[in-house]
C-alpha cells in the first residue's frame, strides 16, 4: 500500500532539517575541486598554472570552498594537495603559496566547524521543541475531548443539591396524607437521585425493621427489576451500619477481587440507606449501574447526603401528618441535619443571629426577613433581652462567602423597602457562626443565644438538650411562643 503524500507542513519540516554530507562525499568532492582548480589553471594560464606571478592566487578558491562546505580536515587535505603540486612544479613563491593555502584552509575549516556545532545545538533544541509540541498537541486533544465530555455532563446535570432537595420537598408536600402514600413517591425520589448522581440502573426498596423488601418501590434503568439478594454483602453492611456502602473503584477495575483473595459475587455497586437524622431507616437504594467517571468517592458521598435529606423529608412529612410542626421544631430539625452532614461529610452551613434595634421598622423588618429567606433556609423568630425582635437564620449548604452574599442581598432589600442605607442604618445587628464537625446542638444553641443576647421561651427550652429531638408541640404553640417577648 503506497504511503500517503506528505502534507505541506511535513514537506516544510523536511526541507528545514539540516543534513550534512557523508564522509565519502566530502572527501570525493574535496579531491575533485582540487583537481578542477589545477586543470583550470593549466587551461587558462599554461605559463603560470599556479598563479604565482599574478596579483591574486585563484588557486586558493578550492581549499576555501571545501573548508566552508566540509570543514577543517578536507580543506587541509585540499590545500596540502595543491601546495604539493606547486612545490613539485617549482618556481618562485611556491612556499608562500603553500603557506597561504594552508592558512585559508585552517580559517575556513575552523569557521565551518564552529558553525556546524552551533547548527547541531540548534537542531537538537528544535527536535526537543518538536517533540514537546507533539506531546502538547496530544495532551491538548485529550484535554479538549475531556472538556467536551465534562461540558455535556454539566449540561445534563443542571440541578444543584439544593435544587434537588427542594424538588423532592415540593413533591412530598403534594403527597396524600398517609404513610403508605409517602412511600408511593418512590419513583419521584428515585428519579431525582438518579438524575443528580448519574445513575444508570437502580432500585428503591422499602425497609421493615432490618429486612429489605424484595419487591422494589421504584426502578430506574435496565436490569433494575432483577431480584435483590438479601444476603448481598453490600446490602447487609449498609443495613448494619446505616450508612452508604459501595465497592471501591480500584476493586471494581480489578475484577471484584479483594486483596486477601475474597471475590465479590453480588450485582450491586453501592447500597445507600435513606436514614433520617434520628436514625429511622425508611428505604434502601440499590445501585447496579452508573458511569465509571461518576463512580467516585465525591459522587457517592453526595448521593449519601441526598439520601439523608430525603429520609428527613419523609420523617418530617409524616410527623406533620400527626401534629403540625412548629417553626422551632423545623429549625432544630434542620439544624440537627446540618450538624450531622458536617460531622459525616464535612458539608458547610451557617447560622445568622439577627437583632432589629430600630423601633420604627424593627417588627416589619423582622417579618420581611423571616418571610423572604430561601427554600432550604430555616428561620426562628425570637426576642432579645431588650425586648426587640430578633431571629436565628439557618443557611444549609452555605459557606461563609454565601452567607456574606445573603447579607448583601438583605442590605439591598432593606434599601429598596425601608429606604435605609445598609444594615447598620436600619438597626440590624448580626453575628455569623459557621457550623463545625465537632458542634453539638445544645452547646451551639446556647452559644448563639448568649452571643446574640437572645431569649428562648420556656416552651422551647427542651430544644437545648442533646439527644433525640423532642416531640412537636401542639399546633400554634411553638410559633406563638417563639414570637412572644
Amino acid at each position: 500500500m503506497p504511503a500517503p503524500p506528505a502534507s505541506p507542513l511535513q514537506r516544510l519540516r523536511q526541507a528545514a532539517v539540516y543534513r550534512p554530507a557523508g564522509p565519502a562525499a566530502a572527501w570525493t568532492e574535496a579531491l575533485l575541486l582540487s583537481a578542477l582548480g589545477l586543470a583550470l589553471g593549466r587551461w587558462l594560464r599554461p605559463a603560470d598554472p599556479y598563479f604565482l606571478a599574478g596579483p591574486f592566487s585563484w588557486l586558493a578558491l578550492p581549499p576555501l570552498l571545501v573548508g566552508l562546505r566540509y570543514g577543517f580536515a578536507p580543506a587541509l587535505a585540499s590545500a596540502g594537495l595543491l601546495a604539493a603540486a606547486a612545490a613539485l612544479a617549482g618556481g618562485t613563491g611556491a612556499t608562500a603559496l603553500g603557506l597561504g593555502l594552508l592558512a585559508v584552509a585552517v580559517v575556513s575549516g575552523e569557521f565551518r566547524d564552529q558553525w556546524h556545532r552551533r547548527l547541531d545545538r540548534l537542531q537538537a533544541a528544535a527536535d526537543y521543541c518538536r517533540r514537546r509540541m507533539d506531546e502538547l498537541s496530544r495532551a491538548y486533544h485529550v484535554l479538549k475531548v475531556s472538556h467536551d465530555a465534562l461540558e455535556r455532563q454539566v449540561a445534563a446535570r443542571t440541578a444543584t443539591l439544593r435544587d434537588c432537595v427542594l424538588g423532592i420537598r415540593r413533591q412530598l408536600l403534594q403527597a396524600p396524607t398517609t404513610e403508605r402514600a409517602l412511600l408511593g413517591l418512590g419513583p419521584v425520589i428515585l428519579r431525582q437521585l438518579a438524575t443528580y448522581a448519574s445513575l444508570q440502573s437502580a432500585s428503591l426498596h422499602r425497609v421493615e425493621g432490618s429486612r429489605v423488601e424484595a419487591s422494589p418501590l421504584a426502578t430506574f434503568g435496565p436490569e433494575a427489576a432483577a431480584p435483590l439478594d438479601p444476603e448481598d454483602p453490600l446490602l447487609r453492611e449498609a443495613l448494619e451500619r446505616r450508612q452508604a456502602v459501595s465497592l471501591r473503584p480500584e476493586l471494581l477495575a480489578g475484577g471484584g477481587e479483594e486483596a486477601g483473595g475474597d471475590r465479590y459475587e453480588g450485582r450491586l455497586l453501592a447500597a445507600v440507606p435513606l436514614v433520617d437524622v434520628q436514625g429511622r431507616l425508611w428505604a434502601l437504594l440499590a445501585v447496579r449501574q452508573m458511569p465509571f467517571r461518576a463512580f467516585n468517592r465525591d459522587n457517592l458521598r453526595l448521593l449519601a447526603v441526598l439520601a439523608g435529606h430525603v429520609g428527613d423529608l419523609l420523617t418530617r412529612r409524616l410527623q406533620g401528618l400527626v401534629v403540625p410542626l412548629s417553626e422551632a421544631h423545623d429549625f432544630v430539625y434542620e439544624l440537627e441535619r446540618c450538624l450531622a452532614d458536617a460531622r459525616a461529610h464535612g458539608l458547610e452551613a451557617v447560622v445568622l443571629a439577627l437583632r432589629f434595634k430600630d423601633r420604627a421598622i424593627g417588627e416589619d423588618l423582622a417579618q420581611v426577613v423571616l418571610g423572604s429567606h430561601r427554600g432550604l433556609d430555616q428561620g426562628l423568630a425570637l426576642r432579645d433581652r431588650d425586648g426587640d425582635p430578633a431571629a436565628l437564620l439557618l443557611l444549609p449548604l452555605t459557606d461563609e462567602r454565601g452567607a456574606q452574599g445573603y447579607l448583601s442581598r438583605l442590605a439591598r432589600m432593606v434599601k429598596e423597602q425601608f429606604a435605609r442605607e445598609g444594615l447598620e442604618e436600619a438597626g440590624v445587628l448580626w453575628q455569623l457562626r459557621l457550623l463545625r464537625p465537632g458542634d453539638r446542638r445544645a452547646a451551639l444553641l446556647a452559644e448563639l443565644l448568649e452571643r446574640g443576647r437572645l431569649v428562648l421561651p420556656e416552651a422551647l427550652r427542651p430544644l437545648l438538650r442533646d439527644g433525640p429531638l423532642p416531640a412537636a408541640p401542639p399546633p400554634g404553640r411553638g410559633r406563638a411562643a417563639g414570637g412572644a417577648a
